[in-house]
C-alpha cells in the first residue's frame, strides 16, 4: 500500500510462512511480523491493489499448491483468507496486475515437469480465480511488468507476451522480443516504457506504444548480473544486487536511457534472490542471500541516491525466494 510493504514466505533455511510489514514512515525499525500464510512456502508470487495483497503459495512440501491467500491491508493482523485457488498447483510463477485484476502466469508443476503456459486471473471484486487464457510461451523464473492497460510476461526466453486487461479471455499476443534470452531479471517501468536487465549488463527498453518491435538496447549496466531486483519512480529505474556477490545499485535515467547506468550507492551488503518494492520517494530491497540468508531491508532515497542504502529494519525472518507487493501507502 502507500504506507506499508509486505513480504511473505521464502526459504530461511527452510520454507517459512511469515508475512512481515515494512512501515514506510518509520522504516529504520525492524519489520513487524503481522501475519502468516497458512503454510510454509517458497517460490511464490504476489500482486495486489490498494486494499488487499494476494500471495500464491508456490511450493509447499511435499508438493506445489494452487492456494491463494489474501491479506487485508486495513486489518493485517487477522488471519489471511483463502481466495482462489489457481487452476493448477505450481511454483516459480510470475504475477502482474492493475487496480481491478491480478494475473498469475507460467511456472512449473514440479521439478522436471513441462512448463505451464496457463494464466489465471483474480477479479478483485469477486476474488475467486479463473483460468483465463494460455500465454504463447512457457517458462519459469521470468519477469513481469505492466502499465494501466497491459501486462507483459517473459520466462527464460527472449520473447514476451502481452495480456490485454480489457479483453483477457483470449490468447495472449506475442508482442516482441528482447535481443537475448533472459531469466531471473529485474524489471521497472513508467507509463510509456519498461526496462529489463538480467544475466548480462545490457538494459532493454520495451515501448508500450509499439510493443511488437524488438526491444531496443538503451544502455548498459556497469556489471553483468542476474538474480537481481529492480524498482523505481517516474524518472529513474534502479537495479540492485545480483549474483555473484554484488552490492552495487545502478540507476537508469529515463530521460537519457542510452547512456551507461550510473552507480549510485551500494546496498548494505551483497545479495541475490531478493525482491524490491517502493513508492514515489523511496525504494526498498529486502532479504536475500548474502551469501547466507539475511533479514535486512535496505532503503534507497531517490532524492539522495548517491549515498549507501540505509538499513531501515529487519524482516521477521532471514529468507530468500519471497514475494513483495505494495500500493501507494503500504
Amino acid at each position: 500500500t502507500s504506507n506499508f510493504g509486505y513480504n511473505a514466505g521464502g526459504w530461511a533455511p527452510n520454507a517459512v510462512s511469515t508475512i512481515d510489514r515494512i512501515n514506510y514512515s518509520n522504516d529504520n525499525s525492524s519489520a513487524l511480523n503481522r501475519n502468516s500464510l497458512l503454510n510454509n512456502a517458497y517460490s511464490l508470487a504476489a500482486t495486489g491493489n490498494s486494499n488487499f495483497g494476494y500471495f500464491s503459495t508456490g511450493y509447499v512440501g511435499p508438493a506445489e499448491t494452487s492456494i491463494i491467500y489474501r491479506l487485508d491491508y486495513s486489518n493485517d493482523t487477522t488471519a489471511v483468507s483463502t481466495r482462489g485457488p489457481l487452476s493448477q498447483g505450481r511454483r516459480d510463477l510470475t504475477a502482474t496486475g492493475n487496480s481491478n485484476f491480478g494475473y498469475f502466469g507460467g511456472g512449473i508443476p514440479q521439478a522436471g515437469s513441462p512448463l505451464y503456459s496457463i494464466v489465471d486471473r483474480i477479479d478483485y471484486s469477486n476474488d475467486t480465480s479463473n483460468a483465463r487464457f494460455l500465454i504463447t510461451i512457457t517458462g519459469e523464473q521470468g519477469g513481469g511488468f505492466s502499465n494501466n492497460f497491459y501486462g507483459y510476461v517473459f520466462a527464460n526466453t527472449s520473447l514476451f507476451t502481452r495480456l490485454d486487461f480489457s479483453n483477457d479471455s483470449g490468447l495472449t499476443l506475442q508482442r516482441g522480443r528482447m535481443i537475448t534470452t533472459r531469466n531471473t531479471s529485474g524489471c521497472t517501468s513508467t507509463d510509456f516504457f519498461a526496462y529489463i536487465s538480467g544475466d548480462i549488463s545490457r538494459v532493454d527498453r520495451v515501448n508500450y506504444s509499439n510493443d511488437t518491435a524488438t526491444a531496443l538496447v538503451r544502455g548498459t549496466l556497469n556489471l553483468a548480473r542476474y538474480n537481481i531486483s529492480a524498482t523505481g519512480n517516474s524518472n529513474f529505474g534502479y537495479f540492485g544486487g545480483g549474483y555473484s556477490n554484488i552490492s552495487s545499485v545502478e540507476r537508469v535515467d529515463y530521460s537519457n536511457d542510452t547512456a551507461t547506468a550510473s552507480v549510485r550507492g551500494p546496498l548494505s551488503s551483497a545479495r541475490s534472490y531478493f525482491s524490491a518494492t517502493g513508492n514515489s520517494n523511496y525504494g526498498w530491497f529486502g532479504t536475500g542471500l548474502s551469501p547466507a540468508q539475511v533479514s535486512t531491508a535496505d532503503r534507497i532515497n531517490f532524492s539522495n541516491d548517491s549515498v549507501s542504502a540505509s538499513i531501515r529494519g529487519l524482516l521477521g525472518t532471514k529468507t530468500f525466494f519471497y514475494g513483495a507487493t505494495s500500493n501507494s501507502t503500504k
